[in-house]
């Protein structure tokens, strides 16, 4: 058996993955073959080290932060976005009441059509009268 398949069923029996027929076959290449049983030594060595060392955290409360800074940055983008699309509300609607108040001071009577700028008069209509389209 080759080095690499050695080290392969090596580091399946430390995983606890190997029959009782490859345990058997691994411990006759442990005794034939000092390299491997070094391998070993080494291998169980850095799980060891492993096992020992503390786990790794972010620190109490990590998911609440980051939940937070979420929901902070969230309101941050609304704000931003609110202001920034009131400005030109404000604007638009200066204009509107700008054009209405210059139909007012330009209309000829105080009515509704004209102050909207519509044409009181029916002489610029052009009325379809379908029904007499189809009664000729």
């Amino acid at each position: 058996m080759n080095q690499e398949k050695s080290e392969d069923l090596l580091l399946r029996y430390l995983d606890g993955t190997t029959s009782e027929s490859e345990q058997v076959e691994l411990q006759n290449l442990l005794t034939e073959n000092s390299v491997l049983e070094k391998a070993q030594k080494d291998f169980t060595q850095i799980r060891s080290m492993l096992s020992e060392r503390e786990k790794p955290s972010f620190g109490p409360f990590f998911a609440e932060r980051v939940l937070n800074r979420i929901r902070t940055m969230q309101n941050e983008v609304e704000y931003q976005l609110f202001s920034f699309f009131k400005k030109y509300q404000i604007i638009a609607l200066s204009i509107l009441v700008g054009l209405l108040v210059l139909n007012i001071v330009m209309a000829d009577s105080l009515s509704l059509k004209s102050i909207l700028g519509f044409d009181e008069t029916e002489s610029d209509l052009v009325q379809i009268d379908l029904y007499n389209d189809i009664i000729q």
